[in-house]
């Protein structure tokens, strides 16, 4: 990924990145990837998809970076995360 090479060409070990509509899907695809890389993720307007099996792969997504949310917000979106 371009990001990690940037990452790398900056000898940052980790970064926070934010991805907004269509480059939130690319951040959690980095966040699959590169787990250890990204400090922090904040995905803003990236969208649920209506489907069954788009909402399984978003809950598995969430899953992942689950750890990424604070406690307190973890509870108050349980249904999310």
């Amino acid at each position: 990924a371009d990001v990690i090479r940037l990452g790398d060409a900056l000898a940052l070990p980790t970064f926070h990145v934010i991805g907004h509509s269509m480059s939130g899907f690319v951040v959690q695809q980095l966040l699959l990837d590169h787990p250890t890389r990204v400090r922090r993720a904040v995905l803003y307007g990236a969208g649920l998809t209506t489907s069954r099996e788009g909402n399984d792969r978003w809950s598995a997504r969430l899953r992942i970076v689950g750890g990424f949310f604070s406690s307190r917000y973890a509870a108050a979106h349980s249904i999310m995360i």
